[in-house]
C-alpha cells in the first residue's frame, strides 16, 4: 500500500510532467527544463521503490499455516523404479546437479518398454525354478512309492490295493508266526475314507492282533493334532498302551494348543489345518514337551514319524524281517497319512505297533491268512 506522502509526491510530480509537456509557455525556459528533470527524477525514484519494496506481510491466522517455500522431495523410489536408465547412479547424479542449480526436475510418464525389466526378469527366473522344483519333487516322490511298493512286493507280503482280499504269506513270516507277538492299535477318530479300514484288515491279514478305536470323536480339520496327541498318550501309557483310553486327543483344546506350538497367527488359534509331515512331528514334539516339560521325543520316537501310507508299509516290512532276524524293536509309533507318496494327503490317523517274541510262560496264538487260527 502508499502511504499519503507518497501519493502527494508522486501526483506532483505526475502533474508537473504532464505540464511541462503540454504547457510549456507556462514555465520559463529554465524553469520548464528543471521541472522535467525533477519530474523524471521522481517518477524514477518511485518505480524503483516499489520494486524493491518487500511484500506486505499479511496478518497470521490461527487457523491457517503458512507453508514453507522450498522444492518438493525427489523420493528415491521413484529414482529406483525407472526401468529405463540403466545406469543408476548416473542418472541419480543427473537429478542432483539439476536440483542444486535451482531447476524443477520432473518425472517422466512410465511407459511400457519392449525390453522386460530386472524385476520382471528376477520374477520369471523364480518362476522357472520354482517350476523344476515342483518337478523334481514329483520325480521324487513317483520314486519312492515305486520303491515302497517294490520293496514290500520283493518282500512277498500281499499286494496294496483293495482287491487282495486273500492272499499267501510269505514263507519266512509264516514260520516266524509261531514265535513272534505282532499287536496293533489304530486309532482313528474321523474314518471317513475307509482306508483305517483297510489297514486294519491288512494287519490282520499279516498276522496281528489289531485293536481298532474308529469312533467319530474330531472337529473337522482337526486329525494332524488329534493324531499327535494319541502318538503322545500311547508313549506316556507304557505296557497298556493296546487298551488306554486316548478319546482326550480330540478335544478341542489341543487344536489351540498345536497351533501355539506351530507359531500360527491369533486368528487361526481356534481352527484346525492341513498340514504337513514336518507340522506333524512338530505336533508330537510340543505336545510331549508341554506334558513332560523335555524335549527328548527323538530318544522313543522313530524318524521318521508322520508317512504317507506306502511309506508305512515299508517300513512295517522292514520291521518284521528285522523281528524275524532275532532283533529286539521297541513300540513302534507312527501318524499315517491315507494318500500315498505323490499325492496331496487327505487325512492323518495314529498307528501302533509292536513286533516281538511272547512273554515266558504266555499262550500264543498265531493267525495266519484272512484272520483264521492255527
Amino acid at each position: 500500500m502508499m502511504d499519503e506522502w507518497d501519493y502527494a509526491a508522486l501526483s506532483h510530480s505526475i502533474d508537473t510532467f504532464v505540464c511541462a509537456f503540454t504547457q510549456p509557455h507556462a514555465l520559463s525556459p529554465l524553469g520548464s527544463a528543471r521541472a522535467l528533470a525533477d519530474s523524471a527524477r521522481a517518477l524514477s525514484a518511485h518505480v524503483t521503490r516499489k520494486k524493491n519494496r518487500a511484500p506486505p506481510i499479511a496478518e497470521a491466522s490461527p487457523h491457517v499455516t503458512r507453508k514453507k517455500s522450498r522444492a518438493p522431495p525427489i523420493s528415491e523410489a521413484r529414482i529406483e523404479n525407472d526401468a529405463e536408465n540403466k545406469d543408476k547412479t548416473r542418472y541419480q547424479r543427473r537429478v542432483l546437479d539439476r536440483v542444486l542449480a535451482g531447476g524443477a526436475f520432473h518425472m517422466p510418464p512410465k511407459r511400457r518398454s519392449l525390453v522386460p525389466s530386472l524385476r520382471e526378469k528376477n520374477l520369471e527366473t523364480e518362476r522357472r525354478a520354482i517350476v523344476l522344483l515342483m518337478k523334481s519333487y514329483a520325480a521324487q516322490r513317483s520314486w519312492r512309492l515305486h520303491n515302497n511298493l517294490a520293496h514290500v512286493r520283493n518282500a512277498g507280503l500281499p499286494p496294496l490295493d483293495f482287491t487282495a482280499t486273500s492272499a499267501t504269506l510269505p514263507r519266512w513270516l509264516t514260520d516266524a508266526l509261531q514265535s513272534l507277538e505282532l499287536h496293533a492299535r489304530v486309532i482313528d477318530y474321523w474314518p471317513a475314507d475307509g482306508m483305517s479300514s483297510w489297514l486294519v484288515e491288512y494287519l490282520r491279514r499279516v498276522g496281528f492282533v489289531v485293536n481298532y478305536d474308529a469312533r467319530w470323536l474330531q472337529e473337522v480339520d482337526a486329525c494332524p493334532y488329534v493324531a499327535a496327541r494319541a502318538v503322545c498318550d500311547l508313549h506316556a501309557a507304557g505296557s497298556v498302551w493296546s487298551v488306554v483310553d486316548v478319546s482326550r486327543a480330540a478335544d478341542h483344546e489341543w487344536v489351540f494348543a498345536g497351533n501355539l506350538a506351530l507359531g500360527r497367527r491369533v486368528a487361526e488359534w481356534h481352527h484346525g489345518a492341513f498340514l504337513n509331515n514336518a507340522d506333524v512331528e512338530t505336533l508330537v514334539r510340543g505336545f510331549h514337551q508341554r506334558d513332560n516339560g523335555a524335549d527328548d521325543v527323538h530318544d522313543w520316537l522313530p524318524r521318521p514319524c508322520a508317512i504317507a501310507m506306502d511309506e508305512f508299509f515299508k517300513v512295517l516290512t522292514t520291521d518284521l524281517q528285522q523281528a524275524v532276524g532275532g532283533a529286539v524293536l521297541p513300540l513302534r509309533l507312527r501318524v499315517v497319512n491315507t494318500d500315498r507318496n505323490g499325492q496331496a494327503g487327505r487325512h492323518w490317523f495314529t498307528v501302533a505297533y509292536t513286533v516281538g517274541m511272547p512273554a515266558r510262560g504266555a499262550t500264543r496264538r498265531v493267525r495266519v491268512g484272512a484272520g483264521r487260527k492255527k
